[in-house]
């Protein structure tokens, strides 16, 4: 059972997966040790005798049974909480799978995600050194929720807030994150970078919304215009400047290497206006657009003419909540 204090989920994990493995004594200890009362004794006759956790991770209640004679007689239940790694520890991570190389915007995104920012660790679980009010109790629910997974609206859970309500299954039913997702930082970290993948490949799509006829994607609607006005230059686009946190977004094309299939919409005269530091940053606006797709919606909204015959994109910062999201993750520095 993982109670946030929030949000309530069944996992079941069951060790080992063939329950009737239980009854066949999958477990015999090398020692003789006493456990409520029940005397285990050596097993002499097998050289190995462990338990494996099947290379997952696992938290929240956990409950073990003993079996004599294929009978339960004794049960004991705990409960395993989360510690939270460094920030070092992350960006070492990060650093070694290329995602800071990938995406130069990951560090404040799960900083910003995780509510992070100004904190010596990246918060995959609820912590105790952020909130002292928080205790490492049994329930998981209201104090008790130390060394949980942080759960966010709607359904985003740990460090990336990996949120699938989204998507259904074939039952149609709204998705949630896999269990490893909410205990394993490291996998949570990876199907954030999972999901930037499926926003770029979102970005390039060039379908259509049967209902609204809107395109969903960047490059579908830059298709559509230029197919409703052939003469004009879209990569040559008049789109203001704009500021968001520490960053600047102009009309140059991107670093991002997944994106460089769409920097022929974009000016490259301008990419010498690029700059990188913590401070003073000038970015491609498609890199806003990406930032914003991670959370919801596009930045870059819709091409229009101005009254002059010049193209530009129309910007939308704001969810439907009314929070600027590219602003909110390009305020928050590397090092904080």
């Amino acid at each position: 059972m993982v109670n946030d204090g929030q949000k309530q989920r069944n996992d079941s994990f069951r060790i080992p997966k063939n329950p009737n493995y239980f009854l066949r004594f999958d477990y015999k200890p090398k020692t003789t040790f006493k456990m409520g009362g029940i005397e285990m004794r050596e097993n002499v006759t097998e050289a190995i005798n462990e338990v494996t956790w099947y290379d997952s991770f696992r938290g929240g209640t956990a409950v073990v049974k003993v079996y004599a004679d294929k009978v339960q007689v004794q049960e004991f239940i705990f409960h395993i909480r989360g510690l939270n790694p460094t920030k070092k520890k992350v960006y070492e991570y990060l650093d070694e799978k290329g995602y800071a190389n990938q995406f130069w915007f990951i560090k404040s995104l799960l900083m910003h995600e995780s509510g992070s920012k100004g904190l010596k660790v990246m918060q995959q679980f609820n912590d105790k050194e952020y909130d002292k009010s928080w205790d490492f109790g049994s329930s998981g629910k209201g104090k008790e929720i130390a060394g949980t997974p942080i759960w966010g609206y709607k359904d985003g859970w740990g460090m990336g807030q990996i949120d699938l309500s989204g998507s259904k299954d074939e039952n149609g039913t709204p998705k949630t994150a896999e269990t490893e997702a909410l205990w394993n930082w490291k996998k949570n970290v990876d199907l954030a970078i999972q999901i930037l993948g499926e926003k770029v490949q979102a970005m390039k799509d060039t379908s259509q919304d049967k209902a609204t006829k809107q395109f969903y994607g960047f490059l579908g609607k830059v298709k559509e215009f230029q197919k409703q006005n052939p003469s004009v230059d879209v990569s040559k686009h008049s789109t203001e400047d704009i500021k968001e946190g520490e960053i600047t977004f102009i009309n140059c094309q991107s670093e991002i290497p997944d994106l460089a299939t769409l920097n022929d919409y974009m000016d490259g005269e301008r990419n010498k206006e690029r700059k990188d530091g913590d401070t003073g940053l000038v970015k491609s606006f498609l890199d806003a657009d990406l930032i914003k797709h991670y959370n919801y919606g596009r930045f870059l909204d819709s091409l229009k003419l101005d009254g002059d015959g010049k193209v530009y994109w129309e910007i939308k910062d704001l969810n439907p909540d009314g929070v600027n999201y590219v602003q909110e993750v390009c305020l928050i520095k590397s090092n904080e």
